[in-house]
């Protein structure tokens, strides 16, 4: 494997270091200083935001502490004692079986606590479920033409969801054809065997970069982080996406970290295929692409970047051809239709230059009341020049600053707007409702934990500024800090973000193993030089 170890690589991924660090630095300041006090978020107020930074300040000496006490070097004679009369050791094999073993007794956990917090979807995805509930019981799509002819032109304004339509309505015909019937639990069952997968690829992850004993720790944190519980009703593109983009982590990781070609341009041409299916359920993992070609040229050589790429991109386009070719095969929405109604990428930086960067009910209706699709992008770019005029310098600075805040500051990642419409009523759905009794202990909890994983994120940016590696750690960084500045530009919410938590976990990881890396290096040299004489 030819490496590039030029001195101009280092030097973009100090700079890169840079900004990531300054951005997310910032981002966690502000978060502390305006995103509890209910001007960016009416959930919470001052009472909350005390209650917040008290629970941070626990999780955060609570974890640690844990944390550096599980990974402490137990090398001293005691320990090796203590190690020879124990059967049982960490190696690969006990470790791939921890890893099965606990995410199979996590998913009999995953199935209880889904039909005990199931709801009715909302908003898109009820769009979505009403598609696949006519396909499952007629073998097609007239529904969407039908729609059509009553002037309701959802799936042509969003063509997005396609390829989520294509899994739920598979799934909905299958269980059709075996019960007679549409399961309404059937695409909850899929979109929790996502989650589940995604648990054991992070752990995988977690294994090639940190080791077995770290990955030990980070499946134990998956299967005690509330999101990958909460979200398991809700089967929408966030977490269908999800086992895509980690799964095409892992292989890229997997695929840096071999010395086999042929094995290197197989898991690189796999990962290019998983991120454009990835991409078709939930656009934002393009990021993904963009970010691992950009790793490509500062990791490798010229010519072995360029040939790595090609067989990068290959993956990419042939899996794009194929699904292209069958949706084509299956699609009702002629071109003319999407000519006239579909939304162009502009309408999303539209909504993201208002307010909180969120969906606006206003900014819809006034992109949908133009006539074809080039009148709609043109309209968009004008409110976007006013809105940038009207903001000037610091107007803009401010509006970012409350959007990135909003976004990144909601550890419940928005389930509560979508779980609005319970099946059960539980003392579950007392904390995850909006207007559930306890929901305000879930809130507060849930802000308080993301607060710890972006303050161990700002470690781990700080530590590719003082130490700059192009290694497999700077995928996932660059992963992160992109989809920071492409939800600074989109129109958002913390929903968007929740296919990424893997990254958070795994950048926790390193957080961690930087700031424990740190305080060992605080040691005085004799108390250090006395315990390196008694190993």
């Amino acid at each position: 494997m030819t490496m590039n170890s030029n001195k101009f690589a280092k030097v973009l991924t100090r700079i890169f270091g840079g900004l990531f660090s300054v951005c997310f630095i910032f981002l966690f300041i502000n978060i502390i200083v305006i995103g509890f006090d209910g001007k960016v978020d009416r959930r919470f107020d001052s009472f909350s935001k005390m209650f917040i930074l008290l629970i941070f300040a626990v999780l955060t000496v609570g974890i640690c502490a844990f944390y550096f006490y599980y990974t402490a070097d137990k090398s001293n004679k005691r320990c090796k004692r203590i190690k020879t009369k124990a059967k049982f050791e960490l190696t690969d094999i006990n470790t791939k079986r921890i890893i099965f073993i606990g995410c199979g007794i996590l998913l009999i956990a995953e199935f209880i606590f889904a039909m005990l917090t199931d709801f009715e979807p909302v908003a898109d995805l009820h769009n979505i479920r009403r598609y696949a509930m006519y396909f499952s019981s007629h073998g097609n799509f007239d529904l969407i033409e039908q729609d059509y002819a009553r002037n309701y032109q959802y799936l042509i304004r969003y063509p997005n969801n396609m390829a989520l339509l294509l899994i739920v309505s598979l799934v909905g015909r299958l269980s059709y054809l075996i019960s007679g019937h549409f399961v309404e639990f059937a695409p909850v069952v899929v979109n929790i065997f996502a989650i589940n997968i995604s648990v054991i690829l992070t752990a995988f992850t977690a294994k090639r970069l940190f080791g077995n004993r770290k990955a030990v720790f980070v499946l134990a944190f998956c299967a005690l982080f509330l999101p990958y519980l909460t979200y398991l009703p809700y089967y929408y593109s966030d977490s269908m996406s999800m086992p895509f983009l980690i799964g095409a982590v892992y292989l890229m990781v997997s695929a840096f970290q071999g010395d086999h070609r042929k094995s290197m341009c197989a898991k690189l041409c796999a990962a290019g295929a998983l991120v454009f299916l990835g991409y078709k359920v939930k656009g934002s993992i393009i990021i993904l692409f963009a970010v691992g070609v950009v790793l490509l040229f500062l990791k490798f050589r010229l010519k072995r970047a360029i040939c790595l790429i090609l067989v990068f991109t290959a993956g990419f386009g042939a899996i794009g051809f194929a699904y292209n070719t069958a949706v084509d095969a299956v699609n009702p929405i002629t071109k003319q239709q999407y000519e006239e109604y579909e939304y162009p990428v502009t309408h999303w930086i539209m909504m993201g230059l208002k307010g909180l960067g969120k969906y606006d009910e206003h900014d819809d209706y006034y992109t949908r009341s133009f006539h074809s699709k080039q009148e709609k992008q043109d309209a968009n770019v004008k409110v976007i020049k006013e809105r940038v005029k009207k903001y000037k310098i610091d107007g803009l600075y401010n509006h970012m600053v409350k959007k990135a805040v909003w976004t990144w500051q909601d550890g419940t990642y928005y389930i509560s707007y979508h779980n609005q419409k319970p099946k059960n009523d539980n003392i579950l759905m007392d904390f995850l409702h909006i207007n559930g009794k306890y929901n305000k202990a879930f809130q507060n909890y849930s802000s308080a934990l993301q607060m710890f994983i972006l303050l161990m994120i700002c470690i781990s940016a700080l530590k590719t500024l003082v130490r700059p590696e192009v290694d497999e750690m700077l995928l996932l960084k660059g992963i992160v800090f992109s989809a920071f500045l492409f939800f600074l530009l989109w129109e958002t919410r913390s929903r968007y973000l929740f296919n990424m938590t893997p990254l958070f976990i795994l950048l926790m990881v390193d957080g961690m193993d930087t700031a424990k890396a740190f305080l060992d290096s605080l040691k005085k040299p004799g108390k250090h030089i006395a315990e390196q004489t008694t190993v």
